[in-house]
């Protein structure tokens, strides 16, 4: 047989040579180039198939069966964009029908994150467009575009005007990935008169979000009064207004929408004429002396307020359309403080307010007999000091009075009377603090009254343990007298005093203050709350001891320092006070406590200026303008 050799040029290898270098080949590692599947390997494969199968299934059975529900809500909720519609809040009335808040409609400009356009060049067409349409200056726009952009909310511009709104719809094409939604504002028609009554609402934060409560972020809420207190039954019940999108996130049509219902219409025992009658004549008073003040009307049977203002005060209009940032910046600065609201949040010493139930204190503790006589023919008390003899502690009166009965003492207002029945002077036993404290705390001072306002504050009654533990000094005789005649620790606030006083104009009762009468259902015109007069708190006084105490108010006006008052058309009983609030006698606060007819009286009322002097001298006089007013107005025409 012949052989045959087959030649070939050096540059041609063989396919299997590809996988040889000549690394291996000088060290003879690689023999070969094919090797046997061992069986393991196969077993191992396999059972990582079978693994990512059997996850496979159960992840699949995780979203497809247990969640399916759940991930077909979220495939529906990306399929739809949902937009809140805010209720209309529900109207608040006083007690005649008059309006006191209400809404006027506004527009808003959402953005559609979707369809809103991404680049800058785009978005400052936008902006160009919209400021030359409605006039916002571009540095607000600017603010407004970032904040949507870091989804911050979803509304671009709120509280559009009507002209705004149209020249915006004008633009709709050109604004793609925007829509106009009509909104509403409150509108408050006592302006300054009402803020601290009525309250004011606004937008809420991150921190009033609540979704149990149906509150989302930027939401218009209540934020003071009326309107935070009672903000569930105002709010009503917002709506949506849904759009249908398809995978790319681009609205395709408008879906369903849900309406909104209307909140529930608030009628209170306020008198709208009275609240704004009684804010101009304290503001009045107090505006060209930068000073603060107080004014309080109830009905002593029932506890109804009929008005109740803390001057100074701010326009709660101005609040929800948008105050300037100088002038907001300027109100919460100054001392004035108008947005405290001092009728239930301030706490004042009662001054000489306090006198009737120190006195009704020591008729019921049998340590004095309403007709003895106590000696102020010097005019104070002298009290031995131990330390230094030669300096005795004296209390001085305000002014020298002679010998003075109970009804006299009141009537007159007589310091040493009252050192000597609440602390004790020569053979006249006192009462003591703690039977004082005992007293007050018993018929409610130093406790909040529970007036449907928000940030009432309770008032205080101080204790000897109070002092040592906290001024760590021992409650003196001093301490007593002080605590007699309404000076030194003891605080109350305005509508905790005149709750009270209305006890002696109601035959020891002291009704629970309220200014909410009935909550109606706009739709139906069915109750939904009707507020029942309840008795808070009852003096434990005989008829005799109840007549004594109200014969020295009477006093007050008759022979007293309100003796102006007799001038009125009607009998007025009351007490005044001059709260001492530094060693500068000119930083006394003015009070007095009053009501009328005396014979049967249907409004009690408590006028307080800070820093307005006597009692007399200034809150009698501004008393005197407003209870003449309710005389002409409500009571000689039977109102």
């Amino acid at each position: 047989m012949k052989s045959y050799t087959v030649t070939r040029t050096t540059s041609e290898i063989e396919p299997e040579e590809i996988l040889l270098d000549q690394r291996a080949q000088s060290q003879n590692r690689l023999t070969h180039l094919e090797f046997p599947v061992q069986p393991s390997h196969l077993y191992f494969l396999a059972l990582s198939m079978g693994l990512l199968l059997f996850i496979s299934v159960v992840v699949s059975g995780y979203y497809q069966i247990i969640n399916h529900e759940k991930f077909v809500a979220r495939a529906e909720e990306n399929k739809l964009k949902q937009y809140l519609v805010e209720a209309p809040r529900g109207t608040i009335v006083d007690r005649y029908g008059v309006v006191v808040a209400e809404n006027t409609i506004h527009y808003n400009l959402i953005g559609i994150p979707e369809e809103f356009p991404k680049t800058d060049e785009n978005k400052e067409q936008y902006k160009k467009l919209i400021h030359e349409s409605t006039g916002i200056p571009l540095e607000g726009l600017g603010k407004a575009f970032t904040n949507f952009q870091d989804n911050k909310t979803d509304v671009l511009l709120s509280r559009l005007t009507p002209l705004q709104a149209i020249r915006l719809n004008a633009l709709a094409e050109q604004l793609h990935g925007t829509k106009l939604v009509g909104q509403f504002t409150r509108v408050y028609p006592l302006g300054e008169s009402g803020l601290h009554l009525i309250g004011h609402t606004g937008d809420a934060t991150k921190e009033d979000v609540d979704p149990e409560k149906d509150i989302a972020l930027g939401q218009t809420i209540g934020k003071t009064g009326i309107e935070y207190e009672y903000d569930k039954y105002l709010r009503g019940e917002s709506g949506t207004i849904s759009y249908e999108r398809n995978a790319r996130g681009t609205t395709l049509e408008e879906g369903h929408q849900k309406p909104s219902l209307v909140g529930q219409t608030i009628t209170l025992t306020i008198d709208a004429e009275l609240q704004r009658k009684m804010y101009e004549v304290l503001n009045a008073f107090t505006a060209p002396r930068q000073s603060g003040a107080v004014g309080i009307a109830l009905q002593p049977k029932t506890g109804e307020v009929l008005a109740l203002v803390s001057v100074p005060s701010v326009d709660p209009n101005e609040l929800v359309s948008g105050i300037s940032s100088k002038k907001m910046t300027r109100a919460l600065s100054s001392g004035q403080m108008p947005f405290f609201n001092r009728a239930i949040s301030g706490e004042y010493s009662p001054g000489s307010t306090i006198k009737p139930f120190i006195a009704l204190a020591a008729l019921q503790d049998k340590i004095i007999d309403p007709r003895t006589k106590i000696d102020d023919t010097e005019g104070k008390i002298t009290v031995p000091n131990p330390y230094f003899p030669d300096k005795p502690f004296i209390f001085r009166d305000w002014k020298i009075h002679g010998f003075v009965n109970m009804t006299e003492a009141i009537g007159n207002s007589c310091n040493t009377y009252f050192f000597s029945i609440g602390g004790g002077y020569h053979n006249q036993p006192g009462l003591g603090v703690e039977k004082i404290g005992s007293f007050l705390r018993k018929f409610g001072w130093g406790a909040k009254t529970d007036i449907d306002l928000p940030d009432e504050k309770p008032g205080f009654i101080p204790t000897a343990s109070w002092k040592q533990e906290t001024k760590k000094e021992p409650w003196r005789i001093g301490d007593t007298y002080n605590l007699s005649i309404g000076q030194g620790y003891i605080r109350t606030t305005p509508i905790q005093l005149i709750a009270l006083m209305s006890a002696f104009a109601n035959n020891g009762n002291s009704m629970r203050p309220f200014v909410v009468s009935e909550i109606t259902d706009p739709y139906t015109n069915t109750l939904a709350i009707k507020q029942t007069p309840s008795i808070a708190n009852r003096l434990d006084a005989t008829e005799e001891e109840l007549s004594i105490i109200r014969a020295g108010m009477r006093y007050t006006v008759t022979h007293g320092s309100a003796q102006r008052l007799e001038d009125l058309p009607f009998s007025v009983a009351g007490k005044t006070g001059s709260i001492q609030t530094s060693a500068d006698l000119e930083k006394t606060n003015a009070l007095f406590v009053s009501f009328a007819p005396y014979e049967n009286p249907s409004i009690v009322l408590l006028i307080l200026v800070e820093s307005g002097g006597g009692g007399g001298a200034t809150a009698v006089p501004l008393s005197q303008e407003i209870l003449k007013w309710y005389w002409e107005n409500r009571m000689a025409s039977g109102s």
